[in-house]
């Protein structure tokens, strides 16, 4: 019988000790206050690079910025309307065929095309030389040409109207 009430009181012990922790859990959540949660946060200005603006300026110009857009004169594809050759022109770079005729849809390949394209014949980022370019195609560059000019006038106009969007919404233009 000694050993039942030793359990007993063992148990009663360790009951009593959960209940006490229990309320002073509970007595501590009610009366001690959170520590406040520190945030840091850090301002940072929107930016665009010109360059960018000069390729949406192409998309529109090119396709009203339809990444579907076929033209039904020739083989011009996607928001660039980039030609086959193009396609052959960015895997010859790469060397490699990484590209395919369908990624002229796609305007995450697309824009990867127009970068390798422009990193090769105009490292610089030399924005009217990468519109003519772009436009004539990127061996024609000092062939001069009324098509030519007036395609980039066009770009120009519209790389002046999509800053003016940027500007209205305290973006920073970076060269």
């Amino acid at each position: 019988m000694k050993w039942k009430r030793t359990v007993y009181n063992t148990l009663f012990v360790i009951i009593a000790v959960f209940f006490v922790y229990l309320a002073w859990k509970t007595i501590k959540e009610l009366f001690v206050a959170p520590k406040p949660e520190i945030v840091l946060t850090a301002y940072v200005e929107p930016t665009v690079s010109r360059w960018d603006i000069m390729y949406e300026a192409i998309k529109i110009c090119e396709s009203g910025n339809n990444p579907q857009a076929r033209n039904s004169r020739s083989t011009a594809t996607g928001d660039i309307q980039a030609l086959e050759v193009y396609v052959r022109d960015a895997n010859r770079i790469l060397g490699e065929e990484y590209f395919t005729l369908d990624c002229r849809t796609d305007p995450v390949k697309t824009r990867y095309m127009f970068d390798i394209i422009q990193g090769f014949y105009n490292p610089g980022q030399n924005i009217h030389k990468a519109i003519i370019s772009h436009h004539l195609g990127p061996g024609n560059f000092s062939r001069k040409s009324i098509i030519g000019d007036w395609y980039y006038r066009k770009v120009i106009r519209t790389m002046a109207q999509i800053e003016n969007e940027y500007k209205k919404h305290n973006y920073k233009i970076i060269p």
